[in-house]
C-alpha cells in the first residue's frame, strides 16, 4: 500500500531530479536557480512532470524548483523565437546597404546570446560582407580606370566594367563607366580614320608640303593619339 501511495511520487521526483541535472550540465557556470532548458522536448517533458508532481503532491521544494526552471525555459524559448523572427526579417531585406548588413549582424548577435540557431545567418552574413568588399573594390577600380586614356586605358576600363558586372556593382555606376568607354572607343575610331587619311596623303606631301599643315590641324584635337597615329605623324 505504501508503494502504491508513494511510488508514483518518488518516480516523478526522481525524473525531475534528472531534469535538474541536465539543466545544470547545460549551464555549468550557473546555479540551478539560474539554469534553463534549451531543448523543446525537455521543456515539454518538464511540463508533464510538473503536472504529475502537483497531482501526487511531491516535495514542495522540488516542485518550486521545477516551476522556476519551467518559467525560465519558456521565457528563453520565447526569446529564441523572437530572435529567429528578427533574423528571418533581416535576411529578407535587400542586404546590399551597410545598414541592412549591420541590422543582420545585430540580429545574429541577439540570437546567439539567447541560444537561437544562427549558423545559416552567420554564413550568409560572411558571404554578403565578402561580396560587399568585392563590389567596393570593383567600384574603386571603375573610378580609376575611367580616368585613363588611349588603348591601354580603354582595355583597363573594359576589364573594370566586366569585373564590376560580375560582382553586382550598381547600374548607375556602370552607366558612367560605359559612357566613358564609349568616348574612348569613339576617340580610337577617329584616330584610325585620321591615320587612314594620312596614309593616303603621304605620297603627295613632297609635291604639296602645305598639306602637312592641314594634316596637323586635323589630328591635333585628337591628342592623345593612338600609337599608330602618332607614328604616322612622326613620319610626316
Amino acid at each position: 500500500r505504501i508503494e502504491m501511495t508513494f511510488g508514483p511520487r518518488f518516480q516523478v521526483e526522481a525524473k525531475l531530479q534528472d531534469i535538474f541535472r541536465i539543466a545544470e550540465k547545460r549551464c555549468p557556470d550557473a546555479f540551478l536557480n539560474e539554469a534553463e532548458l534549451n531543448e523543446t522536448e525537455k521543456v515539454e517533458e518538464l511540463k508533464e512532470l510538473l503536472e504529475q508532481a502537483l497531482r501526487w503532491e511531491c516535495d514542495p521544494d522540488i516542485v518550486g524548483t521545477a516551476q522556476g526552471l519551467l518559467e525560465r525555459s519558456l521565457g528563453a524559448e520565447e526569446l529564441r523565437r523572437e530572435a529567429d523572427l528578427c533574423i528571418r526579417r533581416a535576411l529578407a531585406r535587400p542586404l546590399r546597404a551597410d545598414a541592412d548588413l549591420d541590422l543582420l549582424q545585430e540580429a545574429i548577435a541577439s540570437g546567439r546570446r539567447c541560444g537561437a540557431g544562427t549558423l545559416h545567418a552567420d554564413r550568409e552574413l560572411q558571404r554578403l560582407r565578402h561580396d560587399q568588399v568585392q563590389r567596393e573594390a570593383a567600384e574603386a577600380e571603375l573610378l580609376e580606370a575611367s580616368k585613363g586614356a588611349g588603348c591601354k586605358g580603354r582595355r583597363r576600363l573594359e576589364d573594370a566594367i566586366q569585373l564590376a558586372m560580375n560582382v553586382g556593382v550598381a547600374p548607375k555606376n556602370l552607366k558612367a563607366a560605359n559612357d566613358r568607354l564609349q568616348l574612348l572607343i569613339t576617340h580610337e575610331e577617329k584616330c584610325a580614320l585620321a591615320a587612314g587619311n594620312i596614309r593616303r596623303a603621304m605620297h603627295t606631301l613632297q609635291k604639296e608640303p602645305w598639306k602637312f599643315q592641314q594634316i596637323m590641324e586635323m589630328v591635333k584635337p585628337l591628342q592623345p593619339w593612338t600609337p599608330d597615329l602618332e607614328r604616322l605623324v612622326d613620319t610626316c
